[in-house]
């Protein structure tokens, strides 16, 4: 390897280690306000999600009444910029029940999700003859089942789901973080 080869590789290093960094305390600290206070933490992304929707929505409604004349779907964009804030608004001043909408369709699809996921394991079940495979084709049914009789329940163990592969996944981001820093050191 180069000379010059190893310098661009240091500085890409000592660049790449700090904003791991950066993300492994952000996914730490938001995985841990979910554990900690999993409705308020879930409240506070739709309000900024709704905040970037408004904003968005604004500007898209604008661009598009301006113009009009020179786009030829300017009322689908206008459409958008309408639906966005309308859904901005919604998020912004009703986050608890734009959270509840949204966990439920996120639930409901994890519950098909699952259901689907277990009957072809069935099936594929009869191919490989395996006892294992069915245990665990019923255990996905179950927890598809468990999705549509239980929303509130599987809605927290979501959230704390979440939080949980947050926290990992931050600790991990700090873990290589460090280790690309020692890295960096040595390419000096």
């Amino acid at each position: 390897m180069k000379k010059s080869d190893v310098k661009k590789l240091g500085k890409l290093v000592k660049t790449a280690w700090w904003m791991l960094l950066l993300r492994g305390i952000a996914f730490l600290i938001l995985g841990l306000l979910f554990l900690w206070r999993p409705l308020e933490t879930t409240s506070l992304l739709i309000w900024i999600w709704g905040l970037y929707l408004l904003v968005d929505g604004v500007f898209s409604t604008v661009f598009a009444i301006k113009h009009h004349a020179k786009l030829k779907k300017w009322g689908l964009l206008l459409l958008q910029g309408l639906l966005g804030i309308i859904v901005g608004l919604v998020a912004l001043f009703k986050p608890v029940f734009f959270t509840a909408i949204a966990e439920l369709t996120i639930l409901l699809l994890i519950g098909v999700a699952l259901i689907v996921l277990g009957v072809l394991q069935i099936l594929a079940t009869i191919e490989f003859r395996s006892w294992s495979m069915f245990i665990g084709a019923v255990v996905l049914i179950l927890l598809g089942i468990l999705y549509f009789a239980q929303p509130v329940f599987s809605a927290m163990i979501f959230i704390y789901l979440v939080g949980g592969l947050m926290v990992i996944g931050g600790l991990a981001c700090l873990w290589y973080a460090f280790q690309l820093e020692r890295i960096a050191r040595r390419i000096k």
